[in-house]
């Protein structure tokens, strides 16, 4: 009985840790939080380049800056999509610089600082980046050549196919009449027409 008791309870525990985990997030933080700037801020960016934001300005720049910008736990997903602390931190840095009046410039280069360009969810398209931005169109300049290439080729064949017997013939001959014969062998052979 006891143990029953104790396996439901440690069951109704392991399903309500994660559901209480999620609720706070740590991204509504008092007014303190949100305008805690690290002191390395300014000797690391300078001065904010823009007016200070709040409400709705505030919510909308941040929203478009944690999307831009790698979690560097998760990997594979924004500080706004990833529900780690350092993902949590990072947002609540974002929201204080965008209050201080810091522009999308100056906080990008403050996470590049600390995390390196990987923080970028999209590279800039500057140096060895700008691979990532001209191999996709060159792939898909490549494949549409291959397609058109492929297409002309099955029209050529359709043409040749409506050729007279003569014609045929004619088209596929060597110029050298000794080889013709062994040739119409081979071609009947591969086509299974012997």
């Amino acid at each position: 009985m006891r143990l029953r008791l104790l396996l439901g309870l440690l069951l109704t525990a392991l399903v309500a840790l994660p559901v209480l985990a999620q609720e706070d997030r740590g991204e509504q933080g008092g007014d303190e939080a949100e305008l805690a700037l690290g002191p390395d801020v300014a000797t690391t960016v300078g001065p904010p380049a823009g007016p200070p934001l709040s409400g709705g300005p505030l919510d909308e720049r941040t929203d478009h800056l944690a999307h831009v910008m790698r979690c560097p736990v998760c990997q594979g997903l924004s500080i706004a999509d990833s529900p780690s602390e350092s993902s949590r931190n990072m947002k609540r840095q974002v929201r204080a610089m965008i209050a201080a009046g810091y522009d999308d410039d100056q906080i990008l280069m403050y996470f590049e600082t600390a995390y390196g360009e990987f923080v970028r969810m999209v590279p800039k398209p500057i140096g060895f980046n700008l691979l990532a931005w001209i191999i996709p169109g060159l792939g898909l300049l490549g494949g549409l050549f291959l397609v058109g290439r492929t297409v002309r080729r099955g029209k050529d064949a359709a043409q040749a196919d409506a050729l007279p017997a003569t014609a045929r013939q004619a088209a596929r001959s060597t110029g050298d009449e000794d080889l013709d014969p062994w040739l119409d062998q081979v071609r009947q052979e591969l086509s299974g027409d012997e």
